[in-house]
Formats: C-alpha cells, structure tokens, sequence
C-alpha cells in the first residue's frame, strides 16, 4: 500500500477524473490526514502541486459530494492566495467553477462567472493558455467531448 502523499495525490487526480468512484473512495480516505498540507515532490519540494485540500475538492466532486467539494476548494483557494500562488489560484478556480456548474448549481451563476473572471484574469498575466483556451469554452458553452463532460451546462 502506498503512503506517499505527492503519489496519493497524483493517483487521486486520474481517480477523480476517470470517475473511477472506488479508488476516489479510498483515496479520500487516506488523504484525509493530510488536508491541510500541500503537495511537493523532490528531496526539497523542487516541484509544488499545491494543497492537498484541492485533491480532496476533485475527489468530493467525483463523488457526487458537492458540499465537501466546496468546502475543499473554498480551502484550497484561501490557501493558495494566502501564498501568492497565481498559478493554483487560476486552476483552482477554474476547476472549483466547473464543479458547480456540473453539480447544476444554477443558482450559482454570478459565484461560477467570478470565479472563471479570477482564472482568466491570472492565467492572461502568467501567459497560461491552456487554461484560457478552457475557460473560453466553459464561457461560451462550446461542447467538450469527453465522458466525464457531457452535458456540461455553458455559463451564460
């Protein structure tokens, strides 16, 4: 059995997005104790992941645990502001807003559009274009063609 949380965490993230419910399961069991810390790897944490709670925010989400997931990133946000850490701000952020419009949170809209409005806003000062390319679909409500999307409302 693995114990090493930077391992944990990387498994967690296919977990999460593969939707496969019983590693998500247990992987939120065993992350548990780690919520409140943050991922590294490397002898010295030459590579940062971000917080763990963020993790624990994809895993809730995967399990259809929408006030966990919530809380989690809600966490993972404050954490990563406190640190001046753009970069899991704009991801952060922009996962967290895909959460709630998957769960069907419509009442929800103007916390959905700030929240993509701060990941744009970061990822168009550090050049993430990746992320912008994904925000700009959300925000136009361009269908994404995978299993784990379908059906995705767009934020209008």
């Amino acid at each position: 059995t693995y114990t090493d949380p930077s391992l944990l965490c990387l498994v967690s993230e296919v977990a999460a997005a593969t939707g496969s419910l019983e590693a998500a399961e247990s992987l939120w069991d065993r992350l548990q104790p780690k919520r409140d810390h943050w991922v590294s790897w490397g002898l010295f944490g030459m590579t940062v992941e971000g917080p763990v709670s963020r993790i624990l925010a994809l895993l809730a989400s995967s399990l259809g645990r929408s006030g966990q997931a919530e809380r989690h990133f809600e966490k993972a946000l404050d954490q990563a502001r406190a640190l001046g850490a753009g970069p899991m701000v704009s991801r952060t952020a922009y996962e967290y807003a895909e959460h709630l419009i998957r769960a069907g949170e419509a009442d929800r809209k103007d916390h959905v559009s700030e929240l993509l409005g701060e990941a744009a806003q970061i990822a168009e000062r550090i050049g993430q274009s990746g992320l912008l390319e994904l925000i700009r679909v959300v925000n136009e409500g361009v269908p994404v063609e995978t299993s784990d999307t379908a059906g995705v409302p767009s934020v209008e």
